[in-house]
């Protein structure tokens, strides 16, 4: 493996791609959509290559599609290409691909709770439920919601807590529902980062975004958005965190390793920058989808 470069080919602080869409759902009152993974180039190859292929595989993030004819399918992702050329050999471009996050999230409310007795009459019940479809995975999952399902759900709903008005809306329920229709490590962080921006869709009266982006470590290397296969690394720590921008406070923040206490004042340097850019990209999915009311208007 190059020293230089991360198995998909991004330097050691850059995110994936990271598409944001506001107002995405009618039925609800506030919704987004965020596409977060890498962009790759789907590839018709020499069948005689598979074996080395095979072995790259092990290394960088190559995924092997099986034969399309008398040729082998290959799916590389764009910043790997240049490095891999010549392992490749001659290669004909049949498309784009894309493998990482895709999560929905609607808002509901504020809205009168039902049953009526489970209102708080000082300050509005936040509801925040994350699921994962069945099909979200290489194997099939079962519908129901996991310990995992229910422990991101807990932690995700405190993080927006911090920025919701919540006593401007006594005896009503906010509901948050985050669905992930794809995942490639980093689901929480991306439904967390949309459900930020579904919420500012919705009216919600809140002090400021939460930003959530994962940082961790992968052979050998501090680095920021772990994929999945870099979560396997044999000496992997992911760090989930989630960020106020304007008051650079962390209202999320989990670790499943051990660290250094440099490692770790690293990554929270590292998350804290990055996060930072999310919430730019955040910010530019709410102008645009108000740009277009305007126009329509």
């Amino acid at each position: 493996m190059q020293d230089d470069i991360r198995p998909d080919g991004r330097a050691f602080d850059e995110l994936r791609s990271i598409e944001i869409q506001a107002g995405v759902l009618d039925q609800a009152d506030g919704s987004a959509l965020v596409r977060w993974g890498i962009r790759t180039k789907k590839l018709l190859v020499d069948p005689g290559r598979e074996p080395r292929l095979k072995d790259l595989a092990q290394e960088y993030y190559i995924i092997l599609r099986g034969k399309e004819g008398d040729r082998l399918l290959v799916e590389v992702p764009e910043g790997l290409l240049g490095y891999l050329e010549d392992e490749l050999g001659e290669y004909d471009v049949i498309g784009d691909g894309f493998k990482g996050n895709v999560a929905v999230v609607a808002v509901h409310g504020p809205r009168e709770p039902i049953p009526r007795h489970v209102g708080d009459p000082y300050r509005a019940l936040i509801r925040y439920r994350y699921t994962m479809a069945p099909f979200s995975v290489p194997e099939r999952k079962r519908p129901a919601p996991g310990r995992r399902e229910i422990e991101i759900s807990k932690v995700s709903k405190e993080a927006l807590q911090r920025v919701i008005f919540e006593e401007e809306f006594p005896m009503t329920v906010i509901d948050v529902f985050a669905e992930i229709l794809a995942s490639d490590a980093g689901t929480r962080v991306t439904a967390l980062t949309a459900a930020s921006v579904a919420l500012a869709d919705a009216g919600v009266p809140m002090r400021d975004l939460v930003s959530a982006v994962a940082v961790g470590r992968a052979f050998g290397h501090i680095v920021a958005d772990l994929t999945k296969f870099e979560e396997d690394a044999p000496d992997a720590v992911d760090v989930p965190l989630a960020v106020i921008p304007g008051t650079e406070e962390f209202t999320l923040l989990q670790m499943d390793g051990r660290v250094s206490q440099k490692e770790i004042e690293d990554m929270l340097d590292l998350g804290l920058a990055k996060a930072k850019e999310v919430a730019e990209l955040q910010r530019k999915a709410l102008k645009e989808k108000y740009a277009q009311v305007v126009e329509d208007e």
